[in-house]
């Protein structure tokens, strides 16, 4: 692995022998509040109301910071209206009993096919 990432070995342990960064202890530290707002919502917040309720208990974060960590987790919260009615069909349109008489006299099986693009036969 070290190899195909051109890193040398003293590099590579150094690498592993460092303390976690102060970012990282952060975020740690997030994920735990995170983790209690998300578990006394019963897994039902998402990001937008995490955050409010982390900015209500006085944390200072950013949304995207909330979003990517709660990403990293694997925590989502739901979507609003998931039982929603089945839609139907639609209703087919009532006859007209007053149309107006075609005193053009046109043919509405060549109207349809000229609609569609197809070209129209000699007359």
């Amino acid at each position: 692995m070290r190899r195909a990432l051109h890193v040398t070995r003293q590099g590579h342990h150094a690498w592993r022998k460092r303390r976690p960064s102060a970012h990282d202890l952060r975020d740690a530290e997030l994920a735990a509040a995170i983790s209690e707002i998300y578990t006394a919502s019963r897994g039902i917040y998402g990001v937008p109301k995490v955050f409010a309720e982390l900015r209500r208990s006085g944390e200072r974060t950013s949304r995207k910071r909330v979003a990517r960590i709660m990403r990293e987790s694997g925590w989502a919260g739901t979507i609003r209206g998931g039982a929603r009615r089945p839609r139907s069909a639609a209703k087919p349109a009532a006859p007209q009993a007053n149309t107006a008489p075609d005193l053009v006299r046109r043919d509405s099986a060549r109207t349809a096919r000229t609609a569609r693009g197809s070209p129209t036969s000699p007359m």
